[in-house]
């Protein structure tokens, strides 16, 4: 038996899904896709705005007098010089402002004094005592922006125990917190075993030359001292010789007793017993 044809219409249409439902899922998936992409930029931007708005400076610290692997020398002072310089992160270049430099020196050093400043203008001598024995020098208000000249510290310190290294480290703090520490490890030379550089070898030249014109001026008198007693002894032979003559005026041989006498109308030299009588 044969359907009728609006009977077989109805049994395609039946077995066929409607046109309109792949379409909708199709736009409601793009729609999410989108909406999530959208939102991952948004947190995305958020947390690298939050990362620049509470970055810290990142300050460098290096040791460039005497450089990488050149020693210090064991004397009275010696000098080192520390280049502090906002290298900044990639993200964010924020300054340090109102930093505060600790430089702590292990007991095998003595700190003497600290310089600081743009141009070195500011100096600190008050030692402070930390932890271990250490002891430390602070330099204060230290204000570095990025792309900005870097500032120098010039430590001042004394290296009176012999070892083999000096160990030494710089801390730093600024208004926007804790800026880390740096570590130093300089090596020591001994003053017996440093070569003499060509400064201190004509130093050594001139005090020998003045030590040796010293001993010949305490063995030789001087020109001076020879003119004085030249003129010494020939005042001494004049006088002898005015003397000698006033008496062979009056007759007295140069060994007869005689007597100043020098009131007036009388003569200079007269015979004592001629007097008295």
């Amino acid at each position: 038996m044969k359907s009728s044809p609006s009977a077989a219409r109805a049994q395609r249409a039946a077995r066929q899904p409607p046109a309109t439902t792949d379409g909708g899922a199709s736009a409601i998936a793009v729609w999410t896709l989108v909406v999530q992409l959208a939102t991952a930029a948004f947190a995305s931007y958020i947390a690298y705005r939050t990362l620049v708005h509470t970055a810290k400076p990142k300050v460098k610290v290096e040791l460039i007098d005497p450089g990488p692997g050149q020693p210090v020398s064991q004397e009275a002072e010696c000098r080192l010089v520390f280049r502090c310089s906002n290298v900044g992160h990639w993200y964010a270049k924020p300054a340090a402002t109102g930093m505060r430099a600790y430089v702590n020196f292990d007991p095998a050093a003595e700190p003497i004094a600290l310089r600081y400043g743009s141009a070195l203008e500011y100096e600190t001598t008050e030692v402070r005592h930390g932890k271990g024995g250490a002891l430390y020098l602070v330099a204060t208000g230290i204000e570095l922006t990025h792309r900005e000249e870097p500032e120098d510290l010039v430590a001042i310190v004394s290296v009176f125990n012999v070892r083999s290294t000096v160990s030494l480290w710089i801390t730093l703090f600024s208004d926007q917190g804790d800026l880390g520490t740096t570590p130093f490890a300089c090596p020591v030379e001994s003053a017996e075993h440093r070569p003499a550089t060509v400064h201190q070898t004509r130093a050594a030249e001139m005090r020998a030359e003045e030590s040796e014109h010293g001993a010949e001026d305490a063995l030789a008198p001087t020109s001076a001292q020879a003119a004085t007693e030249r003129e010494q002894a020939g005042g001494r032979g004049a006088l002898e010789q005015r003397n000698a003559g006033g008496r062979a005026e009056q007759g007295y041989g140069p060994h007869e007793p005689k007597r100043c006498n020098r009131t007036a109308g009388r003569p200079l030299f007269v015979d004592e017993e001629k007097v008295e009588s």
